[in-house]
């Protein structure tokens, strides 16, 4: 697991509810249902000003949910150096207040749409059990399953609209 992960992992373990003893999905598991919703991006930051402000140390990107290794940049590209970030809600805070324009660099990722991922796995690993009742004892997998698969919908729900370009059928290649 990259070391820039480890907060975002841990997140996503913990909406899973997979924190006992014997987990159902290692690290690098997770990490791999995270980067199948990670996007690469370059956002401009928004300032927290006070009225007849013109410069500040405190700025944000419009969502959060950043991996560890990402930069704050200048309008020419040169990297900013930060006092402290929040990689989770995508705030920073600069040691001096600059005017700005800043930009923020890296990679951000969908934890909701990786959470449904991942409990629609568990869901059908579980769908492989099957239930049992032996003597007046009745214990129903099936139920796990099913359990997952609702948190699963919940978590879709939740995730991130994804917006790609729309082409006429005329403009494609082949036609």
């Amino acid at each position: 697991m990259r070391p820039t992960m480890a907060s975002l992992v841990a997140r996503v373990r913990s909406a899973l509810g997979d924190t006992g003893t014997d987990p159902a999905f290692t690290d690098d598991e997770i990490e791999v249902a995270l980067d199948r919703w990670r996007s690469d991006v370059i956002v401009p930051l928004r300032p927290f000003l006070a009225i007849g402000q013109t410069a500040t140390d405190r700025w944000s990107a419009p969502y959060g949910d950043w991996e560890e290794d990402a930069r704050v940049v200048d309008a020419s590209g040169a990297t900013v150096a930060l006092a402290s970030a929040d990689w989770a809600s995508g705030r920073v805070v600069l040691p001096t207040p600059v005017s700005g324009p800043l930009y923020l660099a890296g990679a951000t990722y969908d934890l909701a749409g990786a959470v449904a991922d991942l409990l629609e796995e568990w869901a059908t690993r579980l769908a492989r059990q099957f239930d049992v009742s032996l003597d007046g004892v009745s214990v129903q997998r099936s139920q796990q399953a099913e359990a997952l698969r609702l948190m699963a919908s919940q978590w879709r729900a939740r995730q991130r609209v994804t917006v790609g370009p729309l082409r006429r059928a005329e403009d494609w290649p082949w036609s």
